[in-house]
């Protein structure tokens, strides 16, 4: 099964999912340049992030950024939390402004 969510900046959101089961999350662009999106799970061997669709590259203008989109796909059972957060290329570690936090329940 395949499902796409859009999700607002600042959110929590929670899907759920079986073994095998995949869904896309497309997230704006983002506004500065030379940002990028990157993720942090929570726990190890639940489920699979990837991106799959660059809407940009990093230094276009606002105004001709389509969304990121990445993918999830559930592993193994569990309950685990996706943290996606706008970082410069130069400083990944950096906090984000805008996170957003996807909550995945395996079956």
């Amino acid at each position: 099964m395949l499902s796409q969510a859009i999700l607002p900046h600042n959110s929590t959101q929670g899907i759920a999912l079986s073994i095998g089961d995949a869904t896309t999350i497309s997230l704006k662009s983002s506004l500065y340049p030379g940002c990028i999106w990157m993720y942090d799970v929570s726990k190890n061997g639940v489920v699979e992030v990837e991106k799959v669709y660059s809407g940009s590259d990093l230094f276009s203008h606002p105004g001709n950024k389509q969304d990121d989109i990445f993918q999830i796909r559930a592993l193994d059972t569990g309950i685990v939390r996706i943290k996606f957060r706008q970082v410069p290329v130069w400083d990944i570690e950096m906090p984000s402004f805008k996170p957003m936090v996807v909550e995945a329940y395996v079956a």
